[in-house]
């Protein structure tokens, strides 16, 4: 599967257990295995708050594409909306590297990161955050 097709969720029990079309989800709780087993069978791409797998070295070989999600409190809204966001972002990223084994860091509302395999993070998109700044009225102090 390439990261520009139609992702398929599988949600970890760490995260609120959302399901549902748009995206197209699937909560762990509804399965009778492990994440990465399930995963695999239903060729599903997994996103989790396990930090643990930030390690390379956690990784099973040929693992599904991984997602870990950080930054605080993780709602229903917040985790569907930030797998929208992802997707899009994906899907307007040029590069067509297949997705299996790769793994990725949603910093919630923030930024999404691909983690690269020799180390280090790789951004993919930065959320923008307006400033009334620059559009004070005329003759007001900042």
């Amino acid at each position: 599967m390439l990261a520009t097709q139609q992702i398929r969720w599988l949600v970890d029990g760490n995260l609120p257990q959302i399901e549902g079309v748009l995206p197209d989800v699937l909560p762990i709780n509804q399965c009778g295995r492990d994440v990465m087993t399930e995963a695999l069978r239903e060729d599903r791409w997994v996103v989790t708050a396990n930090r643990n797998l930030l390690e390379a070295r956690t990784i099973p070989f040929h693992c599904p594409p991984i997602v870990i999600v950080k930054g605080g409190f993780c709602t229903e809204e917040g985790l569907r909306r930030n797998l929208l966001h992802f997707e899009f972002c994906l899907l307007h990223e040029n590069d067509n590297r297949p997705a299996t084994g790769q793994r990725f860091l949603i910093d919630l509302d923030r930024a999404i990161y691909r983690i690269r395999p020799e180390g280090g993070l790789q951004e993919i998109e930065a959320w923008k955050t307006p400033s009334i700044r620059g559009i004070l009225a005329l003759g007001a102090s900042a």
